[in-house]
């Protein structure tokens, strides 16, 4: 829309411009008879001419060049009195670029040696109706053609002017350099290159200084945390009408909104607009620095966006949540953008990765059915052993473990940072269980030797053992392991005289063998 509007308001500005008879703003040269910087190629499809501005010539023109100047608009002379009163030009294109060369040769494309070339006019017909004025006459016989396309000359290299064009609805006549025409069909033959010489016209060309060029106040902008945004119409020497009503080349913005600018000069007037919106920062929050054990994750927690963005990615579940899961596998620093209506702001967090402590432990050991071993870890401040059945202490950094089967325990280690690791350790049971016995006879009389009568095996898990006197009544009973008969009549207390007993025993080993004996008793005082 923006380029409609310019090249709408250069159409109104050029019919203004071509009823005027003073010469428009712009450089110019006077070129010499001897046009051996001109050169003319005609093939019978299409007709094109090639000049050269020395990098001096510009130097030298009625308005003085000093450095890069953008061009705009491309200004052309017709010569004497005789030209078609309108003229259209089919499929004219124009190149402009750079050359290191003063003199043009005949292959074209050689000629834009000093950077690629930009085509800054391509257009199917162009129709133009030029001045006539008299020969000899500077402010007379001005045509000019508005560029699709500003070229910026560097004011270092040569310039270099291609026009190619199909067809040309009537004769473009040129008489004296002065005045300078474009008598490509006068002169030239079909597929021939020619270099323009004293007695052919040299095109007489000027170049806009920018007179016209396009307005810019820039791209649309979002406007994090800013009270106000200036705002330059970048046209000079020219009247200014804004949006706000202000009249000056610059304002100051300080609302969300389009802003306009209507800017007058000698081209005419162009319009441009720009969409600003004024917006708060966000306070980014990435949660509190966290610790965490190696191998382990932690939830990290942002705030204060509508979207985010985690950086570095590695080790997060998701870098574009607010809350990824992080896993570093070292200590890691991430920063997350919290991004709200255009603007962002950012926060870190470190995420402390803290190793596992080492564990001294036990070797695996044997013990025979009945032993204990002890266990022992180091490398935390706190402990648990599993299973912690048949141990001491379940906590402890040591512990003294019973078991009756072949056991492996489990001890985690604790350290300070609240890591932990794990060890295990096994003890092997020898079931070296041997004979299941009871003794024939017992001397209960308080000398502590033979005083109890025991039942003696290294592998019994359960026991069924009864005594008997000889009328058959039970004088003791137990199904406990490694409880013992003292002679005594259960209940009473009552201390049985010299005897002969019977007794019967059920027992089960740890193997699962079933043990069943009975026997007699000799109780000796």
């Amino acid at each position: 829309m923006r380029n409609a509007l310019f090249l709408l308001c250069f159409f109104l500005v050029a019919q203004l411009l071509r009823a005027q008879s003073n010469t428009p703003l712009h450089f110019s040269h006077n070129p010499a008879n001897a046009g051996v910087n001109n050169l003319f190629f005609h093939d019978n499809l299409c007709h094109k001419f090639l000049f050269i501005y020395t990098q001096a010539e510009i130097a030298a023109m009625t308005t003085p060049v000093t450095g890069p100047i953008l061009i705009d608009t491309i200004w052309f002379r017709h010569g004497g009195g005789s030209s078609t009163p309108t003229t259209v030009l089919s499929n004219l294109v124009v190149t402009l670029g750079h050359s290191t060369l003063a003199t043009p040769v005949a292959t074209f494309a050689n000629n834009f040696n000093a950077g690629p070339p930009a085509t800054v006019v391509n257009t199917p017909a162009l129709a133009y109706t030029p001045l006539i004025g008299n020969w000899n006459q500077p402010s007379h016989n001005w045509t000019y053609i508005v560029l699709q396309t500003p070229f910026a000359y560097n004011f270092t290299d040569n310039l270099a002017v291609q026009f190619e064009f199909s067809a040309s609805s009537g004769f473009i006549v040129g008489h004296y350099a002065d005045n300078g025409g474009i008598p490509i069909t006068q002169y030239d033959a079909s597929n021939t290159a020619t270099t323009a010489s004293s007695t052919t016209a040299r095109p007489m060309f000027g170049i806009s200084p920018g007179c016209g060029q396009p307005m810019n106040l820039g791209p649309d902008s979002v406007l994090c945390g800013q009270a106000n945004y200036p705002l330059t119409a970048n046209v000079n020497n020219a009247t200014y009408l804004w949006s706000t009503g202000a009249t000056t080349q610059n304002i100051s913005a300080t609302t969300s909104g389009t802003y306009w600018v209507n800017v007058t000069d000698s081209c005419g007037t162009r319009t441009d607009t720009v969409n600003l919106t004024f917006s708060s920062i966000p306070q980014a929050g990435a949660g509190n620095d966290v610790s965490i054990c190696a191998g382990s994750s932690v939830s990290l927690n942002a705030s204060g966006g509508t979207a985010y963005s985690w950086s570095p990615a590695s080790g997060l579940s998701d870098p574009s949540i607010a809350n990824p899961s992080a896993s570093p596998v070292t200590t890691s620093t991430y920063v997350v953008t919290a991004s709200s209506n255009g603007c962002s702001d950012n926060d870190t967090v470190v995420v402390t990765v803290n190793p596992l402590p080492t564990i001294s432990a036990s070797a695996d050991t044997t013990i025979i059915f009945g032993q204990s071993a002890t266990l022992g870890a180091g490398g935390g401040v706190s402990y648990s052993w599993s299973p912690n059945d048949n141990l001491s202490c379940s906590t402890c950094a040591s512990t003294i473990a019973s078991p009756t089967v072949t056991t492996t325990y489990t001890v985690t280690v604790t350290d300070a940072n609240g890591c932990s690791s794990i060890e295990t350790i096994t003890v092997i049971v020898d079931l070296q269980c041997g004979e299941v016995f009871v003794p024939g006879a017992f001397s209960p009389n308080g000398d502590g030797i033979n005083d109890l009568l025991c039942v003696f095996g290294n592998c019994i898990t359960t026991i069924d053992f009864t005594i008997y006197d000889r009328w058959g009544e039970v004088v003791y009973h137990t199904d406990e392991k490694g409880k013992c008969w003292s002679g005594a009549m259960p209940g009473a207390g009552e201390y049985l005289n010299t005897a002969v007993f019977v007794y019967r025993l059920e027992a089960e080993l740890v193997n699962g063998e079933k043990i069943s004996k009975q026997g007699t008793i000799h109780l000796m005082r």
